[in-house]
């Protein structure tokens, strides 16, 4: 089923404006904006209101009470060798932020 795309609105959830701007090149400005990965290590300084809002009500990420704003003590985005986490880090990462998961869906690395 396609998704509305006559007017590109902010409002719109990530994967609206993710469908639309591929579809139709509406929406794109959206997607871009309400991104809710880069720069999560550092969301809180960041990220401005109307962002962090969407991220957390579509994402449940940059939530203050949520466990996603762990992120940032987790280190998720620090980037290096994955595979050299602890398994703990990295089930957390890959559960919460859909990084240092193994491929394949086998889970964290």
């Amino acid at each position: 089923a396609s998704l509305d795309c006559s007017e590109a609105r902010s409002a719109w959830p990530r994967r609206q404006a993710s469908w639309c701007c591929h579809a139709v090149g509406r929406g794109c400005d959206v997607e871009k904006a309400m991104d809710c990965v880069t720069g999560f290590s550092r969301w809180r300084e960041l990220w401005p209101p109307e962002r962090q809002r969407y991220c957390c009500e579509q994402h449940s990420v940059a939530c203050e009470d949520s466990p996603a704003a762990e992120a940032d003590d987790w280190g998720c985005e620090e980037g290096g060798d994955v595979r050299s986490w602890p398994a703990e880090k990295a089930r957390w990462c890959c559960e919460h932020m859909q990084l240092a998961c193994a491929s394949e869906g086998s889970g964290p690395s």
